[in-house]
C-alpha cells in the first residue's frame, strides 16, 4: 500500500519500521487494522504542501501485550475526535448519527478490537509532540488469533 501511494505522491512518502523483537513478526493481529490507519494519514494528514510525509510504524510489547505506535508528521486531529475515539464504547453502532462519525476506519478498528479481546485493548491517539498523530494500538499477546476473528 505505502509503495503504491509513493509513486501517487512522487516519492514524498518516507516511512520507517523498527520491530522491537523479531518474535513480534510472527503475532496474529485482526486484519484491516494497520492499512487504514496509514491510509488516514495520507488522506486527512497531509496535503500538498508537505515536502515530505513520514510514517513511522514501531512494534514493542510488555509482558502480556503487543503494542503498535504509528506515528506521522502531519497536520493531527483534533482534540474532539481524538476524545471520542479515546472513549468509545464498542457497543454503539459505529455509524449511529450520535456519534458524529461515518465511515469504517479509526471508529471501526476501535469498535473490533475492543469486541475481540476486551476494552483493555484497543487504539488510543494522541498529538505529536511537533505536530502529526501519534496512535497506538494495543494488543493481547497470543500465539494464536481467536476463533472467529480475520487474522493475519
Amino acid at each position: 500500500y505505502l509503495y503504491i501511494q509513493n509513486i501517487r505522491f512522487k516519492g514524498k512518502i518516507r516511512s520507517e519500521w523498527s520491530i522491537e523483537d523479531e518474535s513480534l513478526l510472527q503475532q496474529k493481529i485482526l486484519k484491516f487494522t494497520l492499512q487504514p490507519l496509514v491510509e488516514n494519514a495520507i488522506i486527512h494528514g497531509f496535503n500538498d504542501s508537505f515536502k515530505e510525509m513520514l510514517i513511522a510504524v514501531t512494534a514493542t510489547s510488555d509482558d502480556s501485550s503487543v503494542i503498535l505506535h504509528i506515528k506521522d508528521n502531519g497536520c493531527g486531529i483534533s482534540e474532539e475526535i481524538i476524545d471520542k475515539i479515546n472513549h468509545l464504547d464498542p457497543s454503539i453502532d459505529a455509524d449511529d448519527k450520535d456519534t458524529g462519525f461515518n465511515g469504517i476506519g479509526l471508529v471501526n478498528i476501535q469498535k473490533r478490537l475492543r469486541l475481540t479481546y476486551g476494552n483493555n485493548y484497543g487504539i488510543s491517539i494522541q498529538k505529536n509532540f511537533k505536530d502529526g498523530t501519534h496512535i497506538l494500538i494495543r494488543i493481547p499477546k497470543k500465539e494464536t488469533c481467536y476463533e472467529n476473528t480475520n487474522c493475519r
